[in-house]
């Protein structure tokens, strides 16, 4: 679902949501704006004619923001005035907080490794930590628990940090995806966007071991900044507006099976998959059920299963070994309707 984007910017480049259900969206040089009703409407802050790269609201109530080639802002009024706080001159991607409070920034940088910095003060201080990123740009951060954070980077997948950012590994998964945002969802797990390898958005509910493509509805995949808002949907940025998610996305539990499925739903597991893969599928009503697999020029390759059903849970197999690495589309026809899952196949 479209949001506002005709107010706001062609491209959105953060997204940020409160407790109260006030949206923020950072735009493509026209600034930070605010909603409080949905999107419908939006008010612009002290904040103009920049790019906003990034959002953060703290638990604290501070609202932080990377501007592009200007480094950080804060507002401590619910984001309608910004000042400056710090990293002048730097193209901030990502600004996180960790369980206990600490901040991690994460800025664009032509050098071989990504720069990070941290500030245990509120935002006051600054300072320049992080070894081992091979990418000289980190999009995203995000914080799993107080050492914890996963970074994600420009056609190196994902980073991992176990100390608070002070040393970075190659969690060698997504590669060679550019990973644009990251968004920490409690019991739901990680959500992921990404530029790269088909675009769109993933979510792992292992802390990271595996991840899946969901099914978002999006009409553009150039994932460019994800935020959970207080009524659990998700909001995306595009590289064409501002969009919100119709309802919770439905997602594996850690074994891989569907959770708590109540409408018709599908999914694959592992995904990304080499060669081989279990598709599995819910349908809420009896009657027929046709699963199929498509290539991203909408060619249908396989039908996998067309047969009659009672109501339940369903796997079926997929051995994809003839086919070319890449992304493809499982659709699955019920009697309930239609839903399609996004898989990538990686040789």
């Amino acid at each position: 679902m479209d949001v506002g984007s005709a107010e706001l910017s062609s491209i959105i480049w953060s997204v940020a949501v409160d407790s109260t259900g006030t949206v923020f969206a950072g735009t493509d040089f026209r600034g930070v704006f605010r909603s409080t009703d949905d999107g419908t409407t939006w008010v612009p802050s002290n904040l103009t004619l920049e790019r906003i790269s990034c959002m953060l609201l703290t638990s604290r109530g501070t609202a932080f923001a990377g501007v592009w080639d200007k480094g950080i802002y804060r507002s401590t009024d619910g984001g309608f005035i910004w000042s400056p706080a710090g990293a002048a001159g730097h193209k901030v991607r990502s600004i996180v907080e960790t369980p206990d409070g600490v901040l991690v920034a994460a800025t664009d940088t032509t050098a071989q490794e990504g720069r990070i910095y941290r500030s245990s003060d509120g935002g006051t201080n600054w300072a320049h930590i992080g070894t081992g990123l091979a990418s000289g740009v980190v999009y995203a951060l995000v914080s799993v628990s107080p050492e914890t954070l996963f970074a994600g980077t420009a056609g190196q997948g994902l980073y991992l940090s176990t100390n608070t950012g002070d040393v970075w590994t190659s969690s060698y998964l997504l590669v060679p995806s550019t990973v644009s945002t990251l968004v920490q969802a409690g019991r739901q797990g990680i959500f992921a966007g990404t530029l790269q390898g088909g675009g769109g958005i993933l979510r792992t509910t292992d802390g990271g071991e595996h991840w899946f493509f969901e099914v978002s509805g999006l009409l553009n995949l150039d994932i460019r900044s994800l935020a959970l808002g207080h009524d659990g949907r998700l909001y995306a940025g595009t590289g064409e507006g501002l969009y919100r998610s119709t309802d919770i996305l439905t997602g594996l539990d850690v074994n891989g099976y569907l959770s708590s499925a109540s409408a018709l739903e599908v999914a694959a597991h592992p995904n990304p998959f080499n060669g081989e893969t279990t598709l599995m599928y819910y349908n809420p009503k009896p009657g027929p059920v046709r699963l199929s697999a498509y290539d991203l020029r909408g060619r249908r390759i396989p039908i996998l299963e067309e047969s009659l059903h009672p109501p339940g849970s369903y796997r079926v197999r997929w051995v994809a070994d003839n086919r070319a690495s890449g992304v493809y589309v499982i659709v699955l026809e019920a009697a309930g309707g239609m839903r399609a899952e996004k898989i990538l196949l990686l040789k």
